[in-house]
């Protein structure tokens, strides 16, 4: 071996040698109790009937006496709470914290919405994936239409129900046994639903895809069908693209 390949070598070694250095200082610097901590916020929140401790301690494949800690813990910064029945649920602390994160979404996303709303006289939405639902975060009513669909911010259902969860899932890598509807709007750039709501109602929506703000969609609700889907679905994407972009 000539003593340039002998160097390189002996560089690759010094380099692979850093960066296990590196990787096992990061390693080092994770705190486990505040990783388990958040690991058990992450478990009761996806659970809408709650958790008991021993189902907890399943779940992270923890001591039963830690998991008390932290839920105890948890409990005093309202995180967690402890329901009648004794099973932990989400507490109001983490939608406190969601309220501050969320407003400049939503000052964003309101005189687009508006606009959308008012041109095609529906109701038009902002949707987040929250655990197996998908979240109101925005409703906006038109201005101009003398019927229309009216429902309240913070409004949730499962994903698999209604166009705004069908645009979510379809911007997510396809599944093994996802629905139709979902492989639809991945395939086209938006979703579309018939009476998933509300018997009478069309949903059309498309997935904001921001890099930073994933898992949202932007959408319409019509009373009726909409005298042209595709047209529809072009102004909904239209609002998507006009979100995104002031969010930079």
């Amino acid at each position: 071996m000539s003593p340039m390949a002998d160097t390189a070598d002996s560089s690759s070694r010094a380099s692979a040698n850093e960066d296990a250095t590196t990787t096992a200082r990061d390693r080092r610097a994770v705190s486990q109790t505040l990783d388990r901590g958040l690991a058990v916020i992450n478990a009761v929140a996806v659970a809408p009937e709650g958790l008991t401790v021993s189902e907890v301690a399943d779940r992270l494949s923890s001591h039963r006496t830690i998991v008390v800690r932290l839920l105890n813990t948890l409990a005093d910064w309202g995180y967690v709470t402890r329901s009648a029945s004794g099973r932990y649920i989400l507490g109001p602390h983490p939608i406190e914290l969601a309220r501050l994160v969320k407003p400049m979404l939503r000052l964003v996303a309101q005189p687009a919405l508006q606009r959308l709303a008012d041109d095609v006289g529906a109701t038009a939405h902002l949707t987040t994936a929250d655990g197996e639902d998908a979240v109101a975060l925005l409703v906006v009513e038109p201005r101009t239409a003398a019927y229309h669909i009216s429902y309240r911010t913070g409004s949730r259902r499962p994903l698999t129900k209604g166009a705004s969860g069908f645009a979510i899932l379809g911007a997510r890598p396809p599944g093994r046994s996802e629905m139709a509807e979902v492989a639809n709007a991945r395939r086209r750039g938006w979703a579309m639903s018939v009476n998933q709501i509300e018997q009478g109602t069309w949903g059309v929506a498309a997935s904001l895809g921001h890099p930073q703000h994933t898992d949202l969609s932007v959408g319409l609700v019509y009373l009726g069908q909409p005298h042209t889907p595709e047209a529809a679905a072009e102004r909904v994407i239209q609002t998507a693209r006009e979100i995104r972009d002031a969010l930079g």
